[in-house]
């Protein structure tokens, strides 16, 4: 699951659109960040994003099982998937020591969100 399809997030609940565009602005702090190279901010975007994404994931996931969802459980699947590929990004900014191979790695997370 990628966030690529903007079209797809939204929903027509102001709730969750609301969170979407959120989502995307959290994202496009932790793009800057890695575009001007301010590795010493990571720890903290990451941080707040991967928070962010766990109570949007909670909250939008309880819209679902309350409108009956046909789909709620491959969706919760694709949810705990992309979840867990941001806290795997996240780890490796944490062990790298060259800014290159930092910069690389954001941009293929980038790549992976953007499908």
């Amino acid at each position: 699951m990628t966030i690529a399809t903007v079209d797809m997030t939204y929903l027509g609940i102001p709730e969750v659109d609301s969170e979407h565009e959120a989502l995307f602005r959290h994202f496009s702090v932790l793009k800057r960040a890695v575009e001007r190279e301010q590795f010493d901010r990571l720890s903290m975007i990451m941080l707040a994003l991967n928070n962010y994404v766990s109570h949007h994931f909670d909250h939008e996931e309880a819209h679902m099982v309350d409108a009956g969802y046909p789909d709620l459980h491959q969706h919760q699947q694709q949810h705990a998937a992309l979840y867990e590929e941001l806290r795997g990004f996240d780890e490796a900014f944490k062990h790298l020591s060259s800014n290159a191979t930092r910069k690389s790695l954001g941009m293929a997370l980038f790549y992976f969100l953007e499908g």
